[in-house]
């Protein structure tokens, strides 16, 4: 009986430990509630009240399923943007074919005394005749293609501004060059289509290269033909200019090394051998 009693004594005691921490956690659960219904009474306080119109218009903008509308480019607009990169390169190959099979300018005797702006003009002629043809041809080409060009008659015109400019350097390079100057033209074209800035945006590619694309005649054609194509704003004058000192500088150099080959041929043809002496009869 007294170990009963003592069980039960040490059961009372933790009985009434219990109890006490019961009304500590009720204690700690009335000021939980205390602080959600501080909490809710603030948060009802900052929603937001709409007026009716409000209301009809958030209804709208909720139940109005969002659409997304995906699509691949206009191949009409891709093609349009790669026909001005063709086109200047192939004009400018061209050109340069025209001349791996002929000199730069005429030769022989029946041209020893004309002069030398003759000589350049109608060296030039055949090979600008012949890139026009190839030009009407590759715009011709892209007229059956449909694809769509801003201004239609200012890139003819263009084009044979380019067609001029190209056949003038081509002519220039392979007459002061002598024979490495077809080598050198193609080397130029290298040149050039490096600076087109295909690899990266002009824009981010190195000073030096941004210079070239703004100077040389195969980015500046480039340029213009692709503003006439697609339309908006450009720099169509800065690429005439381009093109046309390309062409006045390459007629100036031409016309320089076809002056020099004709005096070293007038100074070799002046010299004339003397008679041999008649024959004895005697």
């Amino acid at each position: 009986m007294a170990v009963a009693a003592d069980q039960l004594a040490s059961g009372t005691t933790k009985l009434d430990s219990g109890a006490h921490q019961l009304a500590d956690g009720a204690d700690q659960l009335a000021d939980g509630a205390d602080q959600l219904a501080s909490g809710l009474t603030s948060g009802a306080k900052q929603v937001p009240s709409y007026t009716d119109d409000q209301r009809k218009q958030l209804d709208t903008v909720v139940t109005t399923p969002v659409t997304v509308a995906a699509s691949a480019d206009n191949p009409s607009t891709v093609a349009a943007g790669l026909v001005p990169v063709v086109l200047g390169l192939a004009l400018w190959i061209g050109t340069l074919m025209m001349l791996l099979t002929r000199p730069p300018v005429p030769v022989g005797l029946s041209w020893a005394q004309a002069s030398p702006a003759r000589r350049v003009l109608f060296g030039l002629a055949p090979v600008v005749l012949v890139g026009l043809v190839q030009a009407g041809l590759l715009l011709g080409l892209v007229a059956i293609a449909k694809v769509p060009i801003s201004s239609p008659l200012g890139l003819v015109l263009f084009a044979g501004l380019g067609v001029i400019a190209f056949a003038a350097t081509n002519q220039a390079l392979v007459s002061v060059f002598s024979r490495v100057g077809r080598l050198v033209s193609l080397a130029f074209a290298l040149v050039e289509a490096a600076a087109l800035g295909g690899l990266m945006p002009i824009e981010t590619a190195p000073a030096a290269l941004q210079l070239l694309n703004t100077a040389l005649p195969l980015p500046q054609f480039v340029s213009g033909a692709a503003q006439l194509m697609l339309g908006g704003r450009g720099n169509l004058a800065s690429a005439c200019l381009v093109l046309s000192l390309w062409t006045v500088l390459a007629l100036g150099a031409s016309l320089l090394a076809a002056s020099r080959r004709s005096s070293r041929v007038g100074g070799v043809e002046t010299v004339h051998p003397s008679p041999a002496p008649a024959p004895s009869t005697a």
